[in-house]
């Protein structure tokens, strides 16, 4: 079979005659309708730096809803993407994740006051408006920090928590337990857990740290072990209870007494005695003692 060119019309001479192959065809203005427009090029160029789609010389927003761009077989030959224009919620939809380059930005509101990248080390959400939050991801756990970069709060992965305030630390938490800078005020009262103790082989094992505000029910004669997790300057308490058969109570030698002399506990069914002590460093000094208290 010949070849086959299109057909054209020669406006100079009124003729029609072939299109040669390789040539270009120049229209100053070019109008297609109908329901499908097929391009067979690998490549298009457009020198015009806007695209409409859902074009209409009236009121087009009846239709406007699934308008977007599809990539056919973008992922598999049954998986296209899509950006699409979803008309309910006024937003734009894709189908699958997006990726940036180091440190170019996801910017939110005009004012640019809000943005999201990554610098190749570090995460960041960084607030750039009065708020001027700044919030950097790494390995070891979440940043707060201000608009100059000054610690504000630090999250650990391994479950700590640092609370800075003028870039100076004020308050940290750990696993053992949480320590303040400075004047810590409870406007309304703070309650230490009171957590009870048990006589086991006639001694009390008690952790100074875990049960500051201590409880014990006699149910043998027991001495006091030397508390764990002794801290210098901490405090702790201990009511012990007799029930309807009074037993005897020892301390250990790490319990530093008034005069040197260890008390004698109430030893009458159902009375309480409350001792309270103060660790220098070495040993549990006495600071407090109440006995022959009424149980109620």
């Amino acid at each position: 079979m010949a070849n086959r060119y299109p057909l054209i019309v020669d406006s100079s001479s009124q003729q029609i005659k072939e299109f040669p192959s390789g040539d270009t065809l120049v229209i100053d203005n070019l109008q297609v309708t109908g329901t499908t427009t097929t391009l067979e090029t690998a490549t298009l160029n457009v020198e015009d730096k806007n695209i409409t789609i859902n074009y209409s010389s009236g009121d087009s927003s009846s239709t406007a809803d699934g308008s977007g761009l599809t990539f056919q077989d973008a992922v598999d030959a049954s998986t296209d993407a899509t950006i699409l224009w979803d008309a309910t919620n006024d937003e734009f939809d894709f189908s699958h994740g997006i990726t940036l380059p180091d440190s170019q930005k996801i910017t939110f509101g005009a004012g640019s006051d809000l943005e999201i990248y990554h610098d190749g080390s570090n995460s960041y959400i960084d607030e750039t408006g009065t708020g001027h939050l700044f919030v950097r991801s790494n390995g070891d756990g979440i940043y707060l920090r201000s608009s100059t970069d000054e610690e504000i709060a630090h999250f650990n992965v391994n479950g700590s928590v640092k609370l800075y305030y003028d870039n100076a630390l004020k308050l940290e938490t750990t696993s053992t337990g949480a320590t303040v800078t400075g004047l810590l005020t409870a406007t309304t009262s703070a309650a230490i857990t009171q957590v009870a103790l048990t006589s086991s082989s006639n001694a009390v094992a008690w952790d100074a740290q875990a049960a500051a505000n201590a409880y014990h029910l006699l149910t043998e004669n027991t001495t006091f072990a030397a508390p764990s997790n002794a801290v210098e300057g901490a405090i702790i308490s201990v009511e012990i209870a007799q029930g309807g058969t009074p037993y005897t109570v020892a301390w250990n030698t790490v319990f530093e007494f008034a005069a040197s002399t260890a008390p004698t506990m109430t030893a009458t069914a159902n009375k309480t005695d409350i001792l309270s002590f103060r660790y220098n460093g070495s040993v549990w000094q006495e600071i407090g003692r109440v006995q022959n208290l009424a149980q109620t």
